[in-house]
């Protein structure tokens, strides 16, 4: 039987980046060190998925101030690209706890208030009775009216109707996604295992604004549907989404995505399969998913500060002045890398990096501190946010670099090609160009055939010609391209 040898390419270009650990607080480290052993997988798989978790918990709540007329919203939007089989979901079902339960004491909560609401309704409409009996009959008409007018304001008010609170969505349109935002204090996130639904066939260019107010928290109107209008003053999105490569792929190949300034907004992380740790013993989990969801509850039972006639507000934390030189230090080097001109989509990405620096920093000082909103963020964490921003670039790097994506796209088709054509023993670079069609270069078709050397899938055996030759289960064949 012949293997077929599209299984042996990695399903997306991957990033061997290794994730800066030791930038972690402690608890941070333990709980992704916990969570990856008990799932199974590298501490690369975890722990963007663990800082996203505490970007979600943020809801929006706190800003950095870097300088007086600069701040940074804390909340990120964190794309994790894996193949099928690499324990996305149970990664994110152990994420998820905290959030779950909490919101399920809001919604508790909730139910006991809709259920005083209907005592007390009965009670207005008994007390509103009495008072039309004993107004005085001499009172006019005029005052007779105030008088119920005020009441039926403060019955209003008190029995103002309001939505089942909810923390996460899963997969909602983006008008979806505006309308229950607006319901729910302007802030919600999205947490989720299989987030291809949501980043493949939701996301559009032509109704993202959502998705690029609620990163900077700056005022939303969307008054164009005729079913509801949505206004919102510091609308905040937080969202970490594992998904399929193809749907990573999909994404950066966006081009109005790429132009509209969504897809520097975003930390991507390209893995392959993980390779499993194989451990013999059998792992017992600690109490560090009790002192994780502790953490994590901790920081959604912040209240945001009140504004004047109760306008949304977030706690600004201010930045030691190490922290800030350090921060322009990085400014400095961001600049001279933007002028090397990597390429169009990565110089757009790296505009942001400094950004994305103070907002993982952030991350880092709400993970420090009890009252993280009372203490200004220090140069430790500014440091560690930098090199948390380093490693998000690398995969970056690859994911904005159009010839990555292709030489993987090219390097599958030619397989299928040789495959379809099993006695095929040589053939030329024109030869593969054809088969694979028009609009591809014999320099594309080079970088796929190197790919394929690359993986292992097949090798160089000669220099007179560059030979290439795969095991399959009737031994060895050999190819030949010129």
């Amino acid at each position: 039987m012949i293997h077929r040898l599209s299984k042996k390419l990695p399903e997306q270009i991957s990033c061997d980046a290794r994730f800066p650990m030791e930038c972690l607080p402690s608890l941070a480290r333990q709980v992704v060190e916990d969570i990856s052993m008990e799932v199974d997988v590298p501490c690369e798989y975890v722990a963007p998925a663990f800082l996203g978790a505490v970007f979600v918990a943020a809801r929006g709540n706190f800003k950095i101030g870097v300088k007086s007329s600069y701040e940074e919203a804390l909340t990120e939007y964190i794309l994790v690209s894996m193949p099928s089989g690499s324990r996305k979901s149970a990664i994110v079902k152990i994420l998820r706890e905290p959030f779950d339960e909490f919101e399920r004491r809001l919604q508790t909560q909730f139910k006991e208030e809709q259920l005083d609401q209907e005592i007390r309704s009965k009670i207005y409409r008994k007390i509103e009775k009495k008072i039309l009996s004993k107004l005085d009959e001499h009172m006019s008409p005029g005052e007779e009216e105030e008088v119920m007018r005020q009441m039926r304001l403060t019955q209003r008010h008190d029995l103002r109707p309001r939505p089942l609170p909810r923390l996460l969505v899963d997969s909602p349109t983006l008008k979806a996604l505006a309308m229950e935002m607006a319901r729910q204090g302007e802030a919600l996130g999205i947490l989720d295992g299989e987030g291809g639904g949501f980043w493949k066939r939701r996301v559009r260019a032509s109704e993202d604004g959502i998705l690029l107010k609620g990163y900077t928290m700056e005022p939303f109107g969307d008054e164009t549907s005729t079913s509801e209008a949505v206004v919102m003053a510091m609308p905040c999105f937080a969202c970490c989404s594992y998904v399929q490569p193809v749907v990573a792929e999909h994404l950066y190949a966006n081009k109005d995505l790429a132009s509209d300034g969504l897809l520097p907004r975003i930390l991507p992380v390209l893995l392959d399969r993980p390779m499993r740790f194989l451990t013999t013993q059998e792992y017992v989990p600690s109490d560090i998913r009790w002192r994780y969801a502790k953490k994590i509850q901790s920081l959604l039972a912040i209240e945001r500060p009140q504004g004047d006639g109760n306008a949304r507000t977030a706690h600004t934390i201010s930045m030691v002045e190490d922290a800030r030189q350090i921060w322009q230090r990085y400014v400095e080097v961001i600049k001279l890398e933007i002028r090397r001109g990597v390429t169009p989509q990565f110089n757009a990405f790296l505009e942001k990096l400094a950004g994305h620096a103070v907002r993982l920093a952030g991350a880092v000082h709400l993970l420090q501190h009890e009252d993280p909103h009372e203490r200004p963020l220090d140069a430790q964490s500014m440091d560690a946010g930098i090199r948390l921003a380093n490693f998000f670039a690398e995969h970056a790097y690859l994911a904005f670099d159009e010839g990555c994506l292709q030489s993987l796209q090219h390097a599958r088709r030619i397989l299928d090609w040789i495959e379809r054509n099993s006695n095929m023993r040589t053939f030329s670079v024109r030869d593969a160009q054809r088969a694979v069609g028009h609009g591809v270069t014999s320099s594309e078709i080079r970088d796929g055939l190197f790919l394929l050397e690359k993986c292992s899938v097949v090798m160089r055996s000669q220099s007179a010609f560059i030979m290439y030759e795969f095991v399959s289960g009737l031994g060895v064949r050999r190819y030949a391209f010129t």
